[in-house]
């Protein structure tokens, strides 16, 4: 029986790292609620029980760990991560009920909600999340691609993430027919990097490599 627990009354506004939660989970997280009948406490007969889960899955630790901390700074719990099935899971009725104030966060009909738009703060830390999950960091030196791409089912989302990215001085581009988002050239690849990153150790790594030859060959 999922606990429900009464969280902090200090976590209803939103902040930077409920901002990453909410990033993570529109990114790699999905909410799932099922009913089922349970036996009563006086053990007569049975009730119908509603169970609500959130997950977050991604399969690398530094996400996981990142993801786990913001939830403890939030909620004052650290979700378990399963090992096997390379996911978190939170199951607090009261914790997945006030992410849910926020909007959906299945693949067709997530959203930047109203209340981070507000924040530069928080903004930023809502696209560093969802990049963290959802972009790849391109350096082919063969194709010459240097670039930031993200591909989405939702269309809606790519677009308010572009107008979002202008924000921090970032241009970016949307090809409708292919639901893809690109981030390119030095200008807006630097700003990306200064302005929001990743927490994702790969794709930092990738992000500053690109830079740094670019950089290079600028001074030539």
């Amino acid at each position: 029986m999922p606990a429900r627990i009464p969280i902090p009354n200090n976590v209803y506004q939103i902040s930077p790292e409920k901002s990453e939660i909410l990033g993570y989970l529109a990114a790699e997280g999905e909410i799932k609620e099922r009913k089922r009948f349970r036996r009563g406490n006086d053990r007569k007969g049975f009730r119908l029980q509603k169970e609500k889960y959130a997950f977050f899955t991604n399969l690398n630790p530094a996400l996981i760990s990142k993801f786990q901390d913001d939830v403890a700074i939030v909620y004052d719990f650290r979700p378990f991560y399963d090992v096997r099935k390379k996911r978190c899971t939170i199951r607090r009725i009261a914790i997945i009920e006030d992410l849910e104030k926020y909007g959906k966060v299945t693949s067709m009909e997530w959203s930047i909600p109203k209340e981070i738009l507000k924040s530069l703060m928080c903004l930023r830390a809502w696209l560093r999340a969802f990049f963290d999950g959802e972009a790849h960091v391109e350096n082919d030196e063969k194709w010459r691609h240097r670039r930031i791409v993200m591909f989405s089912k939702n269309l809606a989302g790519l677009y308010q993430i572009k107008k979002a990215l202008i924000k921090f001085g970032i241009k970016a581009s949307v090809y409708p027919k292919t639901h893809k988002l690109i981030i390119s050239r030095f200008g807006n690849l630097a700003g990306y990097e200064n302005c929001i990153g990743f927490n994702h150790p790969k794709k930092n790594e990738t992000l500053r490599t690109i830079l740094g030859v670019d950089r290079g060959r600028s001074a030539l």
